[in-house]
Order: structure tokens, then C-alpha cells, then sequence
């Protein structure tokens, strides 16, 4: 069993450096908001992940035709009208993904 000494310098050091870790994204944010880089990324972010994502689901692992062809068409078509009409990224992919849950 540690020697109580030793588990409060453990925590002595270790809780500083935790804290300062967790609260550095919060004091450069304000900076990364108006970076150019971060606006970019932030603009170009939710179109790159919904294209990895419509790659993923239309290229089957195999060189075979899926059988839920069907499901996954509904499905894309579904995500596109819902980003195209809404512009929210969490609820275009949250409806994706259920109507192809759905029909699959």
C-alpha cells in the first residue's frame, strides 16, 4: 500500500497539470474564432465528413452489388434533402441513419 506522503505529492502534481490541461481549450478559444484556419475548417468540416460518410455507404467492401441497394439509396437521399433544407449536419446523419436502420 502507498505511504499516504506519497500519494499526496502523486496528486499535488497531478492535479495541476490535469486542471491547466482541461481549461487550455477554453482560454484560446476566443483566438481560434477568429482564425481564418479555424473559420475554414469549420465551414468545411460537416461537408467532408458527409461525403467520408456517403463514400462508406455506397462502396460496398466487395466488388458485388449490395442487396440493400434500396435502403441505402433512401437513405442518402434522405440526408442530402435534410442537409440541403436544414443545414444541420447532426440531424441530416441522425435521419440517414435511421431510415436505413428502417429499411434495412
Amino acid at each position: 500500500m502507498p505511504e499516504p506522503a506519497r500519494v499526496a505529492a502523486v496528486i499535488a502534481v497531478a492535479a495541476p497539470i490535469t486542471f491547466a490541461l482541461r481549461a487550455l481549450p477554453f482560454t484560446i478559444a476566443s483566438r481560434l474564432r477568429e482564425a481564418r484556419v479555424a473559420q475554414a475548417v469549420g465551414r468545411l468540416l460537416p461537408a467532408g465528413l458527409m461525403t467520408i460518410l456517403l463514400v462508406y455507404l455506397v462502396l460496398p467492401p466487395s466488388h458485388t452489388v449490395p442487396a440493400d441497394w434500396p435502403a441505402e439509396l433512401a437513405a442518402t437521399a434522405v440526408t442530402v434533402a435534410l442537409q440541403t433544407w436544414r443545414r444541420s449536419t447532426l440531424l441530416s446523419i441522425a435521419a440517414g441513419t435511421a431510415v436505413f436502420l428502417l429499411l434495412h
